[in-house]
């Protein structure tokens, strides 16, 4: 790995790095020049895959392609692909819900965040808790562009001319900052000049630009076009996703029911396997977990750092192994967003789907309105005395 190729999915910031490798001395902390710059990672992520454009629900392949992605991301964040991650911080994520926005015109940088802050004042993706230090629980609107939308933007780069994905925050339309990644379509017209993209799927090949944008999204949040890094990032080589650009792998997940699942993935760079004499570009790594306050790569040699933090870790995990997750998706209509009947009907029959249906107790239906209109109401009863009124 002494020469890189050229990129193909350039970040926000390009910040003139080299494309040969930099004469920097080996040394414990690796040959990149990767370094932890004091500001938020990615502990807690959780995803909302965004479709955008109308073929997404009129094109057949499309449609396939949706789905497809879905499982792709509800597979990601339960397999070996996101264990390098961790020695940056990152704990564990999820896929929560998509959302099928529909049409839309040509967008750039400011236009995608302006939908984006949007779905966040609709609550299609909730907004993030305030003041939570450099380790944080985040949500992200992944926005898949399909091939009626087209995305251009000065600081950026064209979908179709060499740009496949970025990922930004925005800290100026919203009450707090909020985070958003693009990806486009790839369809075989826009890769035909990119012999390593042509040669793979259009699934491949969006899965590959997506595990390059979310290992960065949790390693290095805080980027845009007008902020200094924050998170991992190398002044030679950019985030840990460009530093293996070009090089490419898959992961596997199987599932209860003896499928297994092969999905494509970028390799990504793992400081510790570098710093070790190993390759540096992986598809999963044994590194520890490394809190951002901890930031010399050997903190990853000591157990009670991943002990301290093995209770957080769950929460996600615990959601999905409950059947709880991916959530129905919505729809954009004239009126605001839906969910479709079929889809919370299926949803509802996963939740109990070792009960036959003929021992499902017909209060069940009137109860669980109940419990959503309880829940509704939470935040009004907030304050008041919650406990059962004692008996005369």
């Amino acid at each position: 790995m002494d020469t890189k190729p050229e990129p193909k999915h350039k970040g926000v910031v390009l910040r003139a790095r080299r494309r040969v490798k930099p004469k920097i001395a080996a040394n414990a902390d690796g040959n990149y020049g990767l370094v932890y710059n004091g500001g938020p990672v990615v502990e807690c992520a959780y995803v909302y895959p965004i479709f955008l454009g109308t073929q997404w629900q009129d094109n057949e392949s499309y449609v396939a392609l949706a789905a497809q992605l879905q499982l792709f991301l509800s597979d990601y964040y339960s397999s070996s692909a996101v264990s390098m991650l961790r020695q940056y911080g990152f704990l564990a994520g999820a896929f929560i819900a998509a959302h099928f926005e529909g049409a839309s015109s040509a967008l750039d940088d400011a236009g995608l965040a302006q939908l984006v802050s949007t779905l966040h004042a609709e609550g299609i993706v909730p907004d993030d808790a305030a003041n939570q230090g450099t380790s944080q629980s985040q949500h992200m609107a992944l926005v898949f562009f399909d091939d009626t939308v087209g995305f251009s933007d000065p600081n950026i780069g064209t979908f179709g001319q060499g740009l496949y994905g970025y990922h930004s925050v925005n800290t100026g339309l919203r009450n707090l900052p909020f985070y958003y990644g693009a990806i486009a379509s790839m369809d075989d017209a826009s890769v035909a000049p990119d012999p390593g993209m042509a040669a793979v799927p259009q699934l491949d090949r969006i899965c590959r630009v997506s595990t390059h944008e979310l290992s960065e999204w949790v390693s290095d949040p805080f980027i845009s076009d007008t902020l200094a890094p924050t998170g991992w990032y190398s002044q030679s080589w950019g985030e840990i996703g460009d530093i293996c650009e070009g090089y490419y792998g898959n992961f596997q997940v199987s599932h209860p029911d003896g499928t297994v699942n092969t999905w494509a993935m970028q390799l990504i760079y793992s400081l510790a396997d570098d710093a070790a004499g190993n390759t540096p570009c992986v598809a999963s790594s044994q590194a520890g977990y490394v809190a951002p306050a901890d930031k010399a790569i050997r903190s990853m040699e000591l157990p009670a750092i991943a002990a301290a933090h093995r209770g957080r870790e769950l929460l996600p995990a615990a959601y999905r192994d409950r059947g709880l997750l991916p959530l129905p998706p919505t729809y954009r209509v004239a009126s605001g967003r839906l969910r479709r009947q079929l889809d919370v009907y299926r949803y509802g029959r996963h939740l109990m789907a070792d009960f036959p249906h003929a021992n499902v107790h017909p209060q069940i239906p009137e109860l669980l309105r109940e419990i959503a209109d309880a829940l509704d109401r939470e935040k009004v009863m907030v304050g008041r005395d919650r406990r059962a009124p004692k008996a005369a």
